[in-house]
């Protein structure tokens, strides 16, 4: 099954955390990750409510609070059909990837 997710996760490191983990994870047979959208595709076997999980459980973003101190919030992930970094044509993709 292939399954777009979109995650609201801005901190580089965690981003690429949760593609590591979501690699390593069984039944997970390819990952396309598109770190400036926060758009991923991945092939997998699972319930999508456990990549979701996954990526809500260790995924993170980073916020300024007023007082200009950075904070660090949880991320959020949800399904969509297709993420605009995943339609083809999308910049920056080869034609063989499209």
């Amino acid at each position: 099954m292939l399954t777009y997710v979109t995650a609201d996760i801005n901190c580089p490191s965690c981003f690429n955390q949760v593609i590591e983990t979501i690699t390593a994870t069984p039944g997970v047979h390819a990952v396309d990750p598109h770190v400036v959208d926060g758009c991923i595709a991945i092939t997998h076997d699972l319930d999508e409510s456990v990549l979701l999980t996954t990526i809500t459980t260790i995924g993170h973003t980073l916020d300024i609070a007023p007082n200009g101190e950075i904070t660090m919030g949880q991320a959020h992930a949800t399904t969509v059909h297709i993420c605009e970094a995943h339609q083809p044509g999308h910049a920056g993709r080869s034609t063989e990837e499209q």
